[in-house]
């Protein structure tokens, strides 16, 4: 029997939910990888369980990495397959599966000719808000010190 990530509407919306779930699981490890740092950072006596470090990550197995692998494999195992298995967050994903579905993208010519299009209108402003700045400042620089 296979482990299945997904076991409400496991049909439906796998790929936003499998996106949603790596990601998570992206973040878990990042804040356990700080939270291995910290942890080094602390006083406590962190004496070596193992005197050569483990192989492929190159780091002592000491209490700090005990304690970061276990609450990542907490984070992974309990609470994300909580949080992306909970009905209403799986009904989102597969809701925004769906319309991302529908969505006509614009071609690379109409992206690039709308990208133009608002470049330009933002340095038209900018001279336009460069030039009325100026002359306001001329102006009142005129009557303040006439």
């Amino acid at each position: 029997m296979a482990f299945n990530l997904f076991k409400y509407k496991t049909d439906q919306g796998r790929f936003a939910r499998g996106v949603a779930f790596w990601l998570l699981t992206a973040l878990s490890f990042y804040g356990c990888t700080t939270l291995y740092s910290f942890l080094l950072g602390w006083s406590w006596p962190s004496a070596k369980l193992i005197s050569a470090p483990i192989p492929i990550i190159n780091s002592p197995l000491n209490s700090a990495f005990i304690i970061s692998v276990v609450v990542f494999l907490l984070a992974v195992k309990v609470i994300l397959s909580w949080f992306i298995n909970r009905p209403k967050m799986t009904d989102l994903l597969i809701e925004t599966e769906t319309e991302m579905k529908k969505v006509t993208w614009p071609s690379w010519n109409d992206a690039f000719n709308s990208s133009v299009v608002v470049i330009a209108g933002m340095i038209f402003f900018m001279i336009l808000l460069g030039m009325s700045d100026y002359l306001m400042n001329k102006f009142f620089s005129y009557i303040v010190f006439r």
